[in-house]
């Protein structure tokens, strides 16, 4: 099923987006190798959420950021984070 999204969808969807990418810098899970990875499945999470109806910023970047365990899963797979600093967000 595809979703139109308005102007004012797509700037709440960008500001969830930054937010939850600015909870996540400081736990040391962004960095060169692994920011667009990680930029690309927030965005992904986002995009789910809002298809699924949701337009309150605040639960977009809740839903981005819960999503993050599996992605914290997948940088390990590729070598591109470090056990510490993935274990430190939950």
């Amino acid at each position: 099923m595809s979703t139109a999204f308005d102007s004012s969808d797509t700037e709440h969807m960008s500001r969830a987006l930054l937010q939850a990418l600015s909870q996540l810098e400081p736990a040391g899970l962004l960095n060169g190798d692994t920011e667009a990875f990680a930029k690309a499945v927030l965005a992904r999470a986002i995009i789910e959420a809002a298809e699924k109806g949701e337009r309150d910023e605040m639960k977009l970047v809740a839903y981005a950021i819960n999503r993050y365990p599996h992605v914290r899963e997948r940088l390990r797979s590729r070598g591109l984070s470090n056990d510490s600093a993935a274990n430190s967000v939950k």
